[in-house]
């Protein structure tokens, strides 16, 4: 159902299988929201153009647009995005992690 949501699921109820997707690795969570793996890895073209946009460094508000996504999800799939090593935040932005380059 969390693939299906794509990266605005909803809120689950079903806390125990979201803890045991998680820890086999198929979810990744932050702040109660829960990413599926296939969802984060369809990000890779987004992040090549945003990174293209802004070479500094994009903003979780600039994530934010070009996902068409609220705060509310934008902020905990960042920091989702930096777990996973594509994303290395520094200060407000983040810039490519040890692992952008090889899996974007």
């Amino acid at each position: 159902r969390v693939r299906d949501q794509g990266i605005t699921p909803e809120p689950s109820k079903e806390r125990d299988t979201v803890r045991r997707l998680v820890q086999r690795g198929i979810l990744l969570e932050h702040d109660g929201i829960a990413f599926h793996r296939d969802v984060l890895d369809g990000l890779a073209g987004v992040l090549t153009t945003l990174w293209a946009a802004h070479p500094d460094g994009f903003t979780v508000s600039q994530l934010r647009e070009a996902l068409a996504v609220t705060r509310k999800h934008a902020v905990p799939l960042a920091t989702c995005l930096d777990k996973r090593g594509w994303t290395r935040r520094s200060g407000d932005v983040r810039k490519p992690g040890p692992r952008a380059r090889a899996d974007i």
